[in-house]
């Protein structure tokens, strides 16, 4: 599926194939770039350029205080608008859509020729409400990355930087980056900045590739770890946007190892550990390790982003622990192909069940989906509204939708979601899960509600602490804080305690944290 996704919903995903969590605050520094000695008079320096035998173009952060200070726009339209970082210098783009294919102007904003910023012809709007950090919600890259911002970004910097002797950190880093996308745009050229000229067309299952598409996304993926492997090697303790480099350099393999995972099969993913480069520090391993303890057997564990997910598939795959445990990172389970895949087995564990069809998650129109705002469905009807044949348009797209805000259902004896209301009696427990206050669902919403209710009793679902309180707001007066997971007990019904989503589950607690957590 290679249709292109409305670019604030793209955005809402988080840009999921990035998985960009823990972000560490951005250095100052500027991307060097090696250049002809250029004389000016004092007249002509700028304090955000600096000239000697090389030059740095200004920080993202300044092109946009610029922009704002000079043209300004209504915060509400702040995703028609972008920067672009090109060998030229900066571009200020504008669509009058959501789609960021669909760009209708580009103009040159501050050139790298004369160091200078241009006038542009977009009217200026002094009393917008626009921010800077609109604008700058990548800054970190940006500042590091010769040129970034625009589709197809690292395709410039392969060919511009690749031969470049003694390679700086900023450039290994760059590199590595540029080639990583470059292979992710092998398998989806969907989300963020990559472009489809090199996009392979793939089916909806695993073992999409061919023989040689694998052998090409090898090729490109080692290139990446070389780069990440030689930034390592030069500047092991180099701030990443997950850490030093050795923690990103292992993250890189986990990254390839997911994708191999969930777009091939799990033999093909696994090759990819072999490298004797890749390891985590003990504190990283020991975390995964207590947060896998922590969820009872055959648990859904949710995660969130880098540094809370790929330690712990590193911990179940190369040191087999509590590999009946999923762990389903939140950032992906928005992609049809990455909820699809825990449809099979991972690892030990046995595959979860969904109410709803493979086709349906891979189809656009669940990316997100109009709610109701009052009543709850009984479980199974609450899924069938989704599958219906009457949709609504939404914002001139249509999309699924549902007039109800949420479902309830009742559990017999044993803990399993009676299938229909008529045999219930009032001695069934009975649960409600309500998005109160929303209009639309994110796909990934709805697939956690679908694992919960279609998994109980026999996979408990448990979210890290990483997780964000929005994550688990439909399901707090349901949760335990069980060690260092928060757990779903239908059983509790419980306000949130002050800074903990749901009660604590004490015993359990304790046992984990005297005698089986490190």
């Amino acid at each position: 599926m290679n249709t292109f996704l409305p670019k604030k919903a793209v955005l809402l995903l988080g840009l999921a194939s990035l998985l960009l969590c823990f972000q560490a605050k951005a250095q100052n520094d500027t991307t060097i770039f090696v250049a002809p000695t250029i004389y000016l008079d004092s007249a002509q320096l700028s304090s955000a350029v600096t000239f000697t035998t090389e030059y740095s173009f200004p920080s993202l952060e300044d092109v946009a205080k610029k922009f704002v200070e000079e043209y300004g726009f209504d915060a509400g339209r702040w995703f028609y608008y972008g920067i672009e970082k090109r060998k030229e210098g900066y571009f200020i783009t504008y669509a009058e859509t959501e789609d960021y294919t669909k760009i209708t102007s580009r103009e040159l904003f501050w050139s790298a020729s004369d160091f200078q910023y241009h006038p542009l012809s977009l009217p200026k709007l002094p009393e917008a409400t626009g921010t800077v950090s609109q604008l700058t919600r990548d800054a970190y890259y940006n500042d590091r990355i010769p040129y970034y911002g625009y589709r197809g970004w690292y395709r410039d910097v392969i060919q511009d930087f690749s031969t470049q002797n003694n390679k700086s950190n900023d450039m290994l880093l760059a590199l590595g980056v540029a080639w990583y996308q470059r292979t992710s745009a092998l398998l989806s050229a969907q989300y963020g900045l990559m472009d489809s000229l090199e996009t392979f067309v793939l089916p909806d299952t695993k073992n999409a590739l061919t023989p040689a598409q694998l052998e090409t996304y090898l090729e490109y993926s080692g290139k990446s770890l070389e780069y990440f492997e030689a930034l390592a090697k030069q500047a092991p303790d180099y701030e990443t946007i997950v850490g030093p480099a050795t923690v990103k350099l292992a993250d890189q393999y986990m990254t390839f190892f997911l994708q191999l995972h969930y777009y091939h099969n799990e033999k093909a993913a696994l090759k990819i550990l072999d490298r004797p480069a890749l390891t985590y520090n003990e504190y990283l391993l020991e975390s995964s390790r207590n947060l896998l303890q922590s969820c009872p057997k055959n648990a859904i564990l949710f995660t969130y982003g880098d540094n809370d997910s790929y330690p712990l598939w590193y911990v179940q795959a190369k040191q087999g622990f509590r590999r009946d445990v999923v762990v389903a990172n939140l950032s992906l389970l928005a992609t049809g192909r990455y909820i699809n895949h825990l449809r099979d087995s991972i690892f030990d564990a046995a595959p979860l069940r969904y109410q709803l069809s493979p086709a349906f998650y891979f189809n656009d129109s669940s990316l997100y989906m109009a709610v109701g705002e009052k009543d709850l469905l009984y479980g199974p009807d609450y899924f069938d509204c989704f599958t219906s044949k009457v949709k609504m348009q939404w914002r001139n797209s249509n999309h699924y939708s549902c007039r109800a805000e949420g479902l309830y259902f009742y559990l017999d004896k044993n803990g399993h979601p009676i299938a229909s209301e008529a045999e219930a009696s009032p001695k069934n427990r009975k649960i409600e899960i309500s998005f109160r206050r929303k209009q639309t669902l994110i796909r990934d919403e709805l697939a956690i509600l679908d694992l919960l209710y279609s998994n109980m009793p026999e996979r408990p679902l448990c979210f890290a602490g990483t997780c964000s309180a929005e994550n688990m707001e439909a399901y707090k007066k349901h949760l335990r804080l069980r060690g260092l997971v928060y757990c779903f007990d239908p059983k509790l019904e419980q306000a949130t305690i002050s800074g903990i989503q749901g009660a604590v589950d004490t015993e359990k607690s304790y046992q984990l944290f005297m005698k089986m957590l490190e």
